[in-house]
């Protein structure tokens, strides 16, 4: 199954569950995000050029930021899915507290070729 096929098919099962609304977002390799759905930005109040790349860590309220980093750091090397609850700041400086999920996308030989981050508002 190709990357594509897999990522739509991890997205249509994340939308199907409940609640049905979900922030998500998709990143590289690395974990620089490159595309957040609808309701992510929403919830933000931002848009996507607001949190692309690693423009994404400064959404992270500043008592999280250094957690978030390091077990981000940490899944990146070890290769392991991310699971954490922190806050999210959003575009009014309000905190917005989250559970966020990254699966490892992987291509048809298993390398790592990005992550599909689901986010539930808490």
């Amino acid at each position: 199954m190709s990357v594509f096929a897999r990522v739509s098919s991890m997205i249509s099962r994340a939308l199907s569950m409940e609640p049905p609304e979900r922030s998500m977002r998709r990143s590289g390799p690395s974990g620089n995000a490159i595309w957040a759905n609808d309701v992510m930005l929403q919830v933000l109040g931002r848009t996507m050029e607001d949190i692309e790349g690693d423009a994404w860590r400064s959404i992270i309220a500043e008592e999280d930021r250094d957690r978030v980093a390091r077990e981000w750091q940490s899944c990146v090397e070890q290769d392991r899915k991310f699971d954490l609850r922190y806050s999210w700041i959003d575009s009014h400086g309000g905190l917005v507290p989250i559970h966020a999920v990254a699966h490892i996308l992987r291509d048809e030989t298993g390398n790592r070729v990005g992550w599909l981050g689901i986010v539930n508002v808490l």
